[in-house]
This record gives structure tokens, C-alpha cells and sequence, in this order.
């Protein structure tokens, strides 16, 4: 049986078209996101059969969020207007939880449980660092 490369990499590597504003930048950001999404969905199927173990998915996926933030990092700094510069003023706890979503009763029992301060853990799961009662994105 004659084997075809092509049918393969398409089953293995499925690849969606963009359908966004069509710059250099979301064309890269789109397809390293489509490359990480699809490696997560392995490493989630390969952990939940049992062939991996949970502490070794994770840290694969946590490489693969780290490699997928360098790029994304490195086409903000390219000068491009696709990805929103980091925040200029600081953001207080409460306008930071509104901004991404957060119930902001929800983090500090979270972080209570976690035996933390509500700053220390919100910095922990945001990234964002505390500086002077504000937030602002890490850079």
C-alpha cells in the first residue's frame, strides 16, 4: 500500500484558515496558536489514557504557554497595532479582577485557602506585578 505523505500531515497537523485582519503578524500569531492548541490536545489525550503522567503533561504544556508567550512577546515588540501595548497607567486589584474577568471574592477566598495574601496570589495566577498599590503587566 502506497503511502501518502500529504493525507498523513494533514490528519496529524490540521492547519484552519485565518479568517482575521490579515497582517504578518496574526498570520504568525495565528498559526503559533493553532501549533500550540493542536500539541496540547496530544498531551491532554496522552495524560488522560494513562501513557504520561500529569506532573510531565503539565510541564509540557507549561513549555509550550512559555514558548507560545516568547512569540507572541516578540511580535508585540515588531511595532504592530494587533497586539495591545501593556498597560501605561497601573490598574487597582478590583479594575485588574474586572479586566480579566475575575470575581474578585472568588481570589481572595482562593488565595486564603492557598494561605497567601490576596495580592501575592493574584500576582501569582496574573503575572501582573504589584508596584505602589497598582498593577501592571510583567514585562
Amino acid at each position: 500500500m502506497k503511502s501518502n505523505v500529504s493525507d498523513k500531515e494533514k490528519f496529524f497537523y490540521p492547519h484552519n484558515h485565518y479568517h482575521g485582519e490579515v497582517t504578518p503578524e496574526t498570520i504568525a500569531f495565528n498559526s503559533n496558536f493553532q501549533e500550540f492548541a493542536q500539541k496540547v490536545g496530544y498531551i491532554t489525550s496522552l495524560e488522560t489514557s494513562g501513557k504520561i503522567p500529569p506532573q510531565t503533561a503539565y510541564k509540557q504544556i507549561k513549555a509550550l504557554w512559555d514558548k507560545l508567550q516568547r512569540n507572541t512577546k516578540g511580535l508585540r515588540t515588531s511595532g504592530n497595532s494587533f497586539f495591545p501595548r501593556p498597560e501605561k497607567r497601573g490598574l487597582k486589584l478590583q479594575e485588574l479582577c474586572e479586566k480579566l474577568g475575575l470575581n474578585y471574592k472568588q481570589v481572595a477566598l482562593s488565595a486564603n485557602q492557598q494561605g497567601i495574601g490576596t495580592h501575592e496570589y493574584i500576582q501569582k495566577i496574573t503575572g501582573w506585578v504589584l508596584r505602589q498599590e497598582l498593577y501592571y503587566p510583567h514585562d
